[in-house]
C-alpha cells in the first residue's frame, strides 16, 4: 500500500514577504515585492529593477558569526528551515527523534561571493581572496548549512535542475517518503542571483523584461508581456507520511498525491516536456485532469513560456480546461529560481484553507493566444480540491507535483 504524504510546515522568504503570513497576504493582497535595484549601481545598466529580499536580516535566526561565513542563499535556507521546522512542531530534538532527511533544490551557485572574490583577486591579489569562499559558494552549501544548524544529520541531498530544483526537491521528497525511505523531509529551494554578472547575462540572453516600472513590470499571460524579473528567494517544506503527522496532531496543510518530471531535448517541440512532466505526474496520481480545480502555472512573463504552458494545458486537459481557475504568482515575485516552484506550492496549500485562489496581477490586456481563466489581478473565492504546480527550468528541465485538500 502507498504511503501517504502530507505537508506540515512551512518556511518562506520573498520579496514581498518573510514568514507564511506576511506571504500569504501580500499574495491576497496583489502586492508586488519587485523594486528598483538597491544591491549594486545600474548607473550603466539597462535593467534597474529585480525581486530583492529587502527586510530580510539573518541574525533574527542565525548566530551572527556564523551568519558572516554564509552565503546568503544559506542564510536564506537555514532561516526558512527554521521557520518551517517550528511551524511544523519540530523543534528541541525533534530531529533525532523523527530522523528528519533534507532536500534542497537550487538553480545556481553563490554568484555575489564568486564576483566578490574575482574582484578582489583582479584587482588587489591573491592574499585578498577570503579562505571560506571556496566552501559558501558551493551549491549544496545550503542543504549543509541547514544540516548543521538544525542539527540534522541523516541523508543530505542537493538538486539543481535549474529553476524546476525546488517542485524537484518536493518530488523527491515525496517519493522518498511514499517508498519507505523516511518519514519526514525538509525540502526546498533557495537561490540569490540578484547579481550584476547574472543581470547582465540574462539581458544579453533576452530573458529579462525591458520594463523599469516594477511593479507593472512582471506580466504573466498579458500580452505586453516581454520578458521576466530576475528575483531571489527561499521557500522550506515540511513533508511527512500521514500516520506519522497524525500520530503526533501536526497541522497538516496539504497532501501531495503526485509528481513528474521530464527533460525536453533540444530537437523536441516546445511544451513537449511540460506535457510528458504533467501526464506523469496524472499517472503516478492516478488521478484524470478533469478532477484538477486549480492549476498554479510557472508562467514567469515570457512571451514564449506562458504561450507554450497555456498549449500543453489545453492538449494535457482538453476543453475542462476553460472552466478551470489558472494564475501565476510570478507578477508578485518575479522569478527566484528554485524557490519559485516551492512558493508555488505554499500559495496552494494557503489557499485550500481559506478557499483562495491568488491572482495573476498586471493581467490587464488578453493576449488571444492565451485564453484561459487567468483568475486576474484579484483574489478569488474558489474551492480548491487539487492543484496541480508547473515549474520549468533552464536546460529543459520540467516538473509537476499534484496537491490535494486535506481532511
Amino acid at each position: 500500500m502507498k504511503r501517504r504524504v502530507v505537508i506540515t510546515g512551512i518556511g518562506v522568504i520573498a520579496p514581498n514577504g518573510i514568514g507564511k503570513d506576511n506571504f500569504w497576504y501580500a499574495l491576497k493582497t496583489g502586492r508586488c515585492g519587485i523594486k528598483k535595484i538597491s544591491f549594486f549601481d545600474t548607473t550603466d545598466f539597462p535593467v534597474k529593477i529585480a525581486g530583492e529580499v529587502r527586510d530580510f536580516n539573518p541574525e533574527e535566526f542565525i548566530e551572527k558569526k556564523k551568519a558572516r561565513k554564509m552565503a546568503r542563499f544559506s542564510q536564506f535556507a537555514v532561516a526558512c528551515s527554521k521557520m518551517a521546522l517550528e511551524d511544523a512542531g519540530l523543534t528541541g530534538n525533534a530531529s533525532k527523534k523523527y530522523q528528519i532527511g533534507i532536500v534542497i533544490g537550487v538553480a545556481s551557485t553563490d554568484i555575489r561571493t564568486v564576483e566578490h572574490q574575482c574582484k578582489a583577486l583582479y584587482l588587489k591579489g591573491n592574499e585578498k581572496v577570503q579562505s571560506f569562499a571556496s566552501a559558501v559558494g558551493l551549491p549544496n552549501a545550503p542543504a549543509s548549512t541547514i544540516a548543521d544548524a538544525c542539527d540534522i544529520n541523516n541523508c543530505n541531498f542537493t538538486i539543481s535542475t535549474g529553476c524546476a530544483a525546488g517542485l524537484d526537491a518536493v518530488g523527491m521528497a515525496y517519493q522518498l517518503i511514499k517508498e519507505g525511505t523516511l518519514n519526514i523531509v525538509l525540502s526546498g529551494g533557495s537561490d540569490s542571483p540578484v547579481t550584476p554578472v547574472m543581470l547582465a547575462c540574462l539581458y544579453t540572453a533576452g530573458m529579462v523584461t525591458k520594463n523599469d516600472n516594477p511593479s507593472k513590470a512582471s506580466r504573466p499571460f498579458d500580452r505586453y508581456r516581454d520578458g521576466g524579473v530576475l528575483s531571489e528567494g527561499a521557500a522550506v517544506i515540511i513533508l511527512e507520511e500521514m500516520e506519522s503527522a497524525l500520530a503526533r496532531g501536526a497541522n497538516i496543510y496539504g497532501e501531495v498525491i503526485g509528481y513528474g518530471q521530464s527533460i525536453e531535448g533540444k530537437d523536441e517541440a516546445m511544451g513537449t516536456g511540460l506535457k510528458r512532466a504533467i501526464e506523469k505526474c496524472f499517472g503516478d496520481a492516478d488521478v484524470s485532469p478533469d478532477k484538477v480545480s486549480y492549476v498554479s502555472a510557472h508562467a514567469p512573463s515570457d512571451k514564449l513560456l506562458d504561450l507554450y504552458e497555456t498549449k500543453v494545458l489545453k492538449d494535457v486537459f482538453g476543453s475542462c480546461i476553460y472552466r478551470i481557475p489558472v494564475s501565476s504568482i510570478k507578477g508578485h515575485i518575479g522569478n527566484p529560481y528554485s524557490a519559485a516552484g516551492v512558493m508555488q506550492v505554499i500559495s496552494v496549500v494557503l489557499g485550500m484553507k481559506e478557499d483562495v485562489i491568488v491572482p495573476t496581477i498586471n493581467y490587464e490586456f488578453p493576449d488571444p493566444d492565451c485564453d484561459l481563466d487567468y483568475v486576474p489581478n484579484y483574489p478569488r473565492q474558489n474551492e480548491i480540491n487539487i492543484a496541480l504546480v508547473n515549474s520549468h527550468g533552464f536546460g529543459g528541465a520540467n516538473s509537476s507535483v499534484l496537491i490535494r485538500r486535506s481532511g
